[in-house]
């Protein structure tokens, strides 16, 4: 399959000349009801007791991987609740990981396997969603989102920009025709997009794509929330999977961001 999308992102790196959070926390815990990995002042909860979002940032609102098998028009949403199997966590190269399985039929199954490094408040990510069934999956898309509201962005050209204040119809998905998209960004290549809280808030959430850029996604939004990246489409072989590799960047400061971007080399 080509659809392969990666997003990795740092936050103060102090083994880099940046500056680390002050009384971090390093750690990583994993029952089978509840995981919580914590660095750089950020905590990243997993709790099957959730039935709105598959990640929380700080316990607030979260992240929510969605599959869809186009051909029968079946959407299947990964929350907390949906977390089949947790593994214990391991420390490697100063790098904490808990790998976890989720199953909410038998088709697919999604494992991620979530990563946090000492100093820096970011959630790095590797997710394979597998066909689990005996036969081919014709037509299958994939995508992440977050449903909280985001009023602008920055894109790769440096540019401050609104949201969409409506979204139409749009063709770089992959798809032959869907309405209700826009995308955002400066190109549909674009390898990052910071994102801007309204309503006087200060948060923010920063996303790096790492690896091949596929033709069929970009960041964007659509009427029912806002999408973050790349959504994928094709035939899933039987055994097969789709993987994709990000990194959640929740902070307060662009500078910040400008500096990981140009101390880290995301391409690969």
């Amino acid at each position: 399959m080509k659809t392969l999308f990666y997003f990795i992102a740092i936050c103060p790196l102090f083994a880099n000349g940046l500056t680390s959070v002050a009384g971090d926390e390093f750690s990583a815990t994993a029952t089978q009801q509840e995981i919580i990995l914590k660095a750089g002042g950020k905590t990243f909860t997993i709790s099957k007791n959730d039935s709105e979002e598959c990640i929380k940032i700080d316990g607030k609102g979260g992240i929510t991987p969605v599959y869809r098998y186009k051909a029968d028009k079946k959407t299947v949403f990964l929350k907390g609740v949906s977390l089949k199997e947790s593994r214990p966590a391991k420390e490697e190269g100063g790098r904490k990981t808990v790998e976890l399985v989720f199953q909410e039929e038998e088709n697919f199954k999604l494992e991620l396997s979530l990563s946090v490094e000492k100093g820096l408040p970011i959630l790095f990510v590797k997710a394979s969603l597998k066909n689990a069934g005996s036969s081919p999956q014709g037509e299958v898309s994939f995508e992440w989102f977050d449903n909280r509201k985001f009023d602008g962005y920055i894109g790769q050209n440096m540019q401050k920009r609104e949201m969409p204040a409506t979204t139409g119809t749009d063709y770089t998905l992959g798809m032959a025709s869907k309405t209700g998209w826009s995308t955002i960004g400066t190109s549909r290549k674009d390898r990052w997009v910071y994102l801007l809280r309204g309503n006087n808030s200060d948060e923010t959430l920063g996303i790096i794509i790492q690896g091949a850029i596929s033709e069929h996604g970009g960041f964007g939004i659509r009427e029912d929330r806002f999408v973050y990246w790349a959504e994928m489409i094709g035939a899933l072989e039987e055994g097969s999977a789709l993987v994709s590799s990000f990194a959640l960047v929740p902070g307060k400061s662009f500078d910040d961001f400008k500096n990981i971007l140009s101390q880290r080399d995301f391409s690969k």
